[in-house]
């Protein structure tokens, strides 16, 4: 096991639980270390976001990113292809790792039932059907006529964790959500559960919250080397993007149904890839995952058509005062900035000519466009 913040032997207060799963190396898929290929793995392709992302989230989670309004993070367990974590080796996400880290995790929430559990899985994911995932370990292929040997279930890995003790539970899963055909048409099964515990009768006690990278039939993105786009949005979404007002109190706080609008927003507004995050709420209510003391909203500044925004200078003017001033660069085409909600003027400077669009910045993102 390899905790990057290990539960205090014998503390029974209610807390937050993380277990972070990213799955870089396939032992047995293209990219990986060339163990017994696995015959029908062609259309996989190498990954190496997922050690990136799992690590960017362990540290933003360790530094105390994450603020809930009454829970303190008790516990983060990472498992990694190749992470190191404050100078230590991370456990290899292998089936029988991730098997076991799931136990460890859901023996800790079942502590309290106050507590909360946050699942986090990046690496390669396949859809057989509508409402029917696997989320693939690192020796998956390893049996070439019963691959599914190492992969999740995910489905029912859901519906087991209805029975834990733990109420409330955030699952984010950085996966594709495509079908294999070369693998599906050939093979039964969609992983095993791990978890199979049978729910009880009356849920009204138990809060599932989901947050998939991407929308039913599509594909996850990264850049090379770098974390997850889903990974870099979820973080985003924090700083303020994911803020909304509390109706019954003065908190401004994020939620797992105002992250997942926050992070859409930013993925959008990047303009790199058509992915779209997809929140779904399979038991329960909502639930406040953070609370904010300072709320700063994503700002991004262009011209249409996009192609003039690099010739462009920009300013943000508050009170007519000027705040700050700046250009797009190359490759993103945008200007952006961070802004505190409240009213704005921005300016934009072409070939001479001054244009001015005033506007009310305020969550998940302000999007300013000048006509040229």
């Amino acid at each position: 096991m390899t905790y990057v913040k290990a539960p205090e032997r014998g503390d029974t207060e209610p807390g937050i639980h993380v277990l972070l799963i990213g799955v870089s190396d396939y032992f047995h898929l293209p990219g990986g270390r060339p163990r017994n290929q696995f015959v029908h793995g062609s259309s996989f392709q190498p990954l190496d976001a997922p050690d990136f992302s799992c690590k960017a989230i362990g540290e933003w989670l360790d530094r105390g990113g994450l603020a809930h309004p009454t829970l303190p993070i008790k516990s983060i367990e990472m498992l990694g292809s190749s992470i190191s974590m404050q100078g230590v080796k991370i456990d290899v996400p292998t089936f029988a790792n991730v098997h076991a880290a799931i136990n460890r995790w859901v023996a800790l929430g079942d502590a309290s039932p106050e507590n909360l559990l946050f699942f986090y899985f990046c690496g390669h994911g396949i859809q057989r059907g509508v409402g029917s995932h696997s989320l693939l370990c690192a020796d998956f292929g390893a049996h070439p006529n019963n691959p599914f040997a190492h992969a999740i279930d995910y489905e029912n890995f859901e519906r087991g964790m209805r029975a834990s003790g733990a109420r409330q539970q955030v699952f984010l899963l950085d996966a594709c959500r495509s079908a294999v055909p070369d693998v599906t048409d050939n093979f039964f099964g969609a992983g095993d559960p791990v978890v199979t515990r049978r729910p009880p009768q009356d849920m009204t006690e138990v809060s599932q919250a989901v947050i998939w990278a991407t929308s039913s039939g599509s594909e996850a993105w990264a850049r090379g080397r770098k974390k997850s786009i889903f990974a870099e949005a979820f973080i985003k979404a924090f700083e303020g993007g994911a803020a909304q007002k509390d109706i019954l109190s003065p908190m401004i706080f994020a939620g797992p149904d105002s992250l997942k609008k926050a992070m859409v927003a930013w993925i959008a507004a990047n303009g790199e890839v058509a992915q779209e995050p997809q929140f779904t709420q399979p038991v329960g209510q909502s639930f406040p995952l953070h609370e904010f003391t300072d709320v700063s909203v994503p700002v991004f500044v262009r011209c249409r058509p996009s192609h003039e925004t690099i010739n462009a200078q920009f300013s943000c003017w508050k009170d007519n005062v000027a705040l700050r001033r700046g250009h797009a660069k190359r490759p993103q085409n945008f200007w952006r900035i961070d802004l505190p909600e409240g009213v704005y003027t921005f300016k934009a400077k072409l070939d001479g000519n001054v244009s001015e669009q005033p506007g009310l910045v305020y969550p998940p993102l302000h999007p300013v466009f000048f006509d040229v």
